[in-house]
């Protein structure tokens, strides 16, 4: 589930009554007509928060409102209130995790049966990480949503075999009430209805349900970029579909790399770099670089190093990690995929109040055109 938009959402009573038409009968299987105590530790302002509260009105659960997130006194909580089902994003399941393995005997998580993530994609394996710790978990939900949208138009199914990798790295299936497309984000054509479509081709997600929002507010030129004459909301993020109807995020069409006439996403090649040792963090931008007397596009990394010793806090050792990374890292790649644009290191990356890296943020600190 993406962050809150920084433009104000016209939003209806009636999307938030289909919202919640949709999702009850998934959360009436997880209540089991049980009446429980939840944990309300994200924003009201963020959608996934305000759901924790709707839900709680729905089916008569009491609701721990947590003033802001700390992850020991979180587990705590679960612990001390035998807590059965959790609302996290990946950014809290890291923190969880990482508290976890510094003592996991401190903690006793037995009581938890559902857990229910969103936010953006997870290069880490926090999240399998934490399946494992809960010996009773029954459902691990991953779901996919914005505040457009009210909260969610995709989640894995309930009771999926814990050992499949999708029910943490895909964002599930499209819940009831809504249509979906998959268009090139060039030509916008409707790649799934062309007969050449195959299960992975890759384009932007158009959404269209009653849950989905008016528009923006008193900004009617973006309006009509995100929402057509025809009612299709264009999430401007990229997608693709498995043989069996789980979507996968790849990246924001923002972001959007062309090289060569190819389409370069930059969090595949960040999912590569973040499998050598070295390296903690990782973003990847488009930048200029000169080729045959042309300013062309091409990827460009900017990393944060982990395992650094005192003596290798020099230019010239640095200099070897970096290539030693960007020769791991291209040997993996297609082409046009490659890291062209260079690659350095910095002590740290800035993040949005959410966890995610800022990676407009990342540009203006470190790149300079």
């Amino acid at each position: 589930m993406q962050v809150l938009t920084i433009l104000p959402n016209f939003l209806t009573h009636r999307n938030y009554i289909n919202t919640t038409e949709i999702l009850k009968p998934i959360f009436d299987k997880i209540s089991n007509g049980k009446r429980g105590t939840t944990i309300a530790a994200q924003p009201f302002y963020h959608a996934s928060g305000l759901w924790i509260l709707c839900y709680c009105l729905l089916f008569g659960h009491r609701s721990l409102v947590m003033k802001e997130f700390e992850p020991i006194k979180y587990l705590n909580i679960v612990e001390e209130n035998k807590i059965e089902t959790l609302s996290l994003n990946p950014l809290m399941i890291a923190s969880i995790v990482e508290q976890l393995e510094i003592d996991k005997e401190k903690f006793n998580l037995s009581s938890v049966q559902t857990i229910i993530s969103g936010g953006w994609m997870d290069p880490t394996n926090a999240s399998e990480k934490l399946i494992n710790y809960c010996s009773s978990l029954k459902n691990f939900v991953n779901s996919y949503g914005m505040t457009e949208i009210v909260l969610v138009s995709h989640m894995t199914p309930l009771g999926m075999d814990k050992t499949d990798k999708r029910i943490t790295k895909s964002v599930g299936r499209l819940l009831p009430e809504f249509e979906y497309k998959i268009v090139d984000c060039l030509s916008n054509e409707d790649l799934v209805s062309n007969k050449n479509y195959s299960p992975g081709t890759k384009g932007e997600l158009w959404l269209r349900s009653a849950s989905i929002m008016h528009g923006y507010l008193n900004d009617s030129i973006l309006n009509k970029k995100a929402i057509d004459s025809d009612g299709w909301f264009h999430t401007g993020d990229i997608v693709y579909e498995d043989h069996d109807g789980f979507f996968f995020v790849l990246d924001r069409i923002s972001n959007l790399i062309i090289v060569d006439g190819h389409q370069v996403w930059p969090t595949e090649l960040e999912a590569i770099l973040l499998l050598h040792p070295r390296v903690q963090e990782a973003c990847v931008v488009g930048v200029k670089i000169k080729l045959n007397g042309n300013f062309v596009d091409a990827p460009k990394a900017i990393v944060v190093l982990s395992k650094i010793d005192k003596e290798e806090e020099n230019e010239e050792t640095i200099s070897l990690i970096l290539k030693e990374i960007l020769l791991f890292t291209n040997e993996r790649l297609e082409r046009h995929q490659q890291i062209t644009g260079g690659i350095m290191s910095v002590d740290s990356l800035p993040k949005t109040p959410f966890g995610k890296i800022a990676r407009g943020k990342v540009r203006g600190m470190f790149l300079k055109d």
